[in-house]
């Protein structure tokens, strides 16, 4: 009987091992999918990056442009100052 029992028991710890070595290899694949699902949501958000960053240099090539060929903004108006009362 005791021989009997070790053989159950060795087959109960083969069948563990077995369940947890498919737990690792499905945590494994799973782990796998995020980091390649975070590597594109990466890389769309550099190219978005880029596109932005690209968008306000323009903006501002233009904005400086306009300023050079109006030679900048317009000075502002002089000040009057009232005319003094004479008794």
């Amino acid at each position: 009987a005791p021989l009997k029992q070790d053989e159950v028991q060795a087959e109960r710890r083969d069948a563990a091992v077995k369940t947890l070595a498919q737990s690792l290899r499905d945590m494994i694949s799973a782990n796998q999918a995020l980091g390649n699902a975070l590597a594109g949501k990466t890389k769309a958000l550099n190219a978005e990056v880029t596109e932005w960053e690209q968008y306000y240099a323009a903006r501002l090539s233009r904005a400086q442009t306009e300023c050079a060929s109006t030679k900048g903004p317009p000075a502002p108006a002089p000040r009057r100052t009232p005319a003094k009362k004479r008794p």
